[in-house]
């Protein structure tokens, strides 16, 4: 504060008044901390989904909800499947390999 003073960007002190958020469990104050997510790609899924719609390979029943799903798959986003507790839930991240099938399930680690 003092540093700011010397060079004129000091411009006040004021009060706020907060309400400070308690862990229903520990009734620790909880402070925001990002942690690193976990998502999935679902790009290639999305693409799959909506070749089997127009091959005629998938229906979609009423075939009103047909422009509607289009819509979604083309404006597919990746799910993230990791959660921000304090408290450290572990994410299920792992790589599968179908016997027979070329493609594993990929995921995408993002750091915050």
């Amino acid at each position: 504060m003092e540093k700011l003073k010397e060079k004129g960007l000091y411009v006040e002190t004021v009060d706020h008044e907060m309400t400070l958020r308690l862990c229903s469990r520990s009734k620790d104050v909880i402070e925001p901390l990002l942690k690193p997510q976990w998502y999935v790609s679902m790009k290639d899924m999305a693409a799959a989904a909506y070749n089997a719609v127009e091959t005629g390979d998938l229906i979609i029943n009423p075939k009103l909800s047909e422009a509607e799903f289009k819509r979604w798959m083309q404006n597919i986003r990746d799910w993230c499947i990791s959660r921000q507790l304090w408290w450290g839930h572990q994410a299920p991240v792992y790589y599968v390999k179908i016997e027979g099938q070329t493609q594993s399930v990929r995921l995408i680690r993002i750091r915050a």
